[in-house]
């Protein structure tokens, strides 16, 4: 494959690689980024109708992909690293987007793998590897979008973008575009579901058994996953960052690329890589459980204002909430919709 090498090496020295000026090949499936951001998805009118603004997506020319190879535009020539000054609308959609990947299990959304950009004199966001889904997120900050105890506000998805100079402008108005969208959402969850899994039929979902990171600066004996694994070891030797995956399928498996070409299986047999991998491979039912759903909306709400002093005024109001810092417990937000009413102290 011509073209200059970029990014990690996976699967035995598989890299993107810039084909042409405006082109980029990966060695990997592109289903997520087509259905997500593809001008051409068949999910383009639901995403249409799910932001306020029209070109909060790109929606740049994606093919559908084959499982192991596909192509994509070069949308970094078009980075922005200034948001506009009229951005009301903007953090809305923010918020609606962290509603749509926590509920739809869309992670590993951090720093290196966002993008905004201006094209046309229109403000977008593009994320640049879309390669989970169906991941049972216990909080929206699990998407990796915002800075939490997981991740830094430089390495998160939106602020690493922008650095220290970010503040909310309207943070009632991301909290109630991640209320609002929460619910939206939920009412066609399973349907989406359903559908997102007909769509990626053939294509390997990633399944994260550590970060990037916990193989560029290893502690593996810090890390609940303890020692690194023969199967990770064996990747790492050949000089890539290991690799797991899964199909969608009745009996999942956990798979890994054991030379060039060949798929072997990742044995599930201790406590860390069944939860990891029981993670990425919750079923629509699961997902969709309306208890879970409830939970995981007061949780990340909770998560999204202690990410950032904005929405931790004494008394922050939306059209869908109230939050605000308690005087009978200094220190403890609580959150109050038509629904519930959740409060837990600042960490």
């Amino acid at each position: 494959m011509q073209g200059e090498p970029f990014g990690d090496s996976h699967r035995f020295g598989a890299q993107v690689r810039q084909l042409q000026s405006d082109t980029f090949f990966k060695p990997r499936s592109t289903r997520l980024e087509y259905l997500f951001q593809s001008e051409e998805s068949p999910w383009r009118n639901f995403l249409d109708g799910f932001f306020i603004s029209k070109s909060f997506f790109a929606f740049p020319a994606i093919n559908a992909s084959e499982p192991w190879q596909g192509q994509v535009p070069a949308l970094d020539l078009f980075q922005c690293n200034d948001l506009p000054e009229d951005r009301e609308n903007l953090e809305y959609d923010l918020g609606r987007f962290l509603a749509m990947t926590t509920l739809l299990g869309i992670t590993d959304l951090h720093f290196e793998n966002c993008l905004f950009i201006i094209q046309d004199a229109r403000f977008s966001f593009v994320a640049l590897d879309l390669e989970i889904a169906f991941w049972n997120c216990v909080s929206g900050m699990d998407t990796l979008l915002f800075p939490s105890l997981q991740i830094n506000r430089r390495s998160s998805g939106f602020s690493g973008q922008f650095g220290e100079k970010f503040i909310w402008n309207e943070p009632s108005r991301a909290m109630d575009g991640f209320l609002s969208g929460a619910r939206e959402i939920q009412k066609q969850l399973h349907d989406l579901l359903l559908d997102l899994e007909r769509q990626l039929v053939g294509h390997p979902n990633r399944v994260l058994l550590r970060f990037t990171k916990d193989y560029v600066h290893p502690r593996p004996r810090q890390d609940e996953m303890g020692q690194f694994l023969p199967s990770e070891l064996l990747q790492i030797n050949a000089g890539d960052i290991p690799y797991f995956f899964t199909f969608r399928e009745i009996n999942p498996r956990l798979l890994y690329f054991s030379a060039p070409g060949e798929i072997s299986e990742q044995k599930i047999d201790n406590l860390a890589v069944a939860k990891r991998f029981n993670n990425a491979v919750f079923t629509c039912a699961g997902l969709s459980e309306k208890t879970r759903i409830d939970q995981l909306i007061r949780t990340t709400a909770l998560h999204f204002a202690y990410a950032y002093p904005e929405f931790q005024k004494s008394k922050l109001e939306g059209e869908h909430f109230t939050l605000k810092v308690t005087d009978e417990k200094p220190g403890q937000l609580e959150l109050t919709t038509s629904e519930f009413r959740v409060a837990a102290r600042l960490p």
